[in-house]
């Protein structure tokens, strides 16, 4: 009984000490500088918008609207914005170019980055 103890603690020292009682080496580590791989972006095209036609549609001027529509066989769909939802509309346009704007100075900000190291 007191031999099996002796030969669990002793098995259990070594696997707790594992690799101690043997002196293994330090790890050496080597730091090596490599080059950035450069950007492959591709130049984007300016988008191509499709023409939108605007009509301002009064009390006054509803129905000779309505009928220039008519006239020129166009789906007869009115949609309607109130003025400060135009505005609106124009403050989000606003904020969508911007934010395109400032998309784009990031991504020529990177690759003025990458560039430019990747001489050195």
């Amino acid at each position: 009984m007191i031999a099996n103890k002796i030969i669990i603690t002793a098995v259990s020292l070594l696997l707790l000490g594992g690799c101690a009682f043997f002196g293994v080496d330090p790890i050496e580590v080597e730091t090596v500088a490599t080059e950035k791989t450069p950007l492959m972006l591709e130049k984007t095209e300016a988008v191509q918008m499709q023409p939108i036609i605007w009509s301002v549609v009064t009390p006054d001027n509803a129905l000779k609207v309505w009928t220039e529509m008519d006239d020129a066989k166009e789906d007869l769909v009115l949609f309607c914005i109130t003025a400060k939802g135009y505005e609106n509309l124009s403050l989000n346009m606003k904020s969508l170019k911007n934010f395109i704007d400032a998309e784009a100075l990031k991504l020529s900000k990177y690759k003025e980055y990458y560039e430019s190291n990747a001489t050195k």
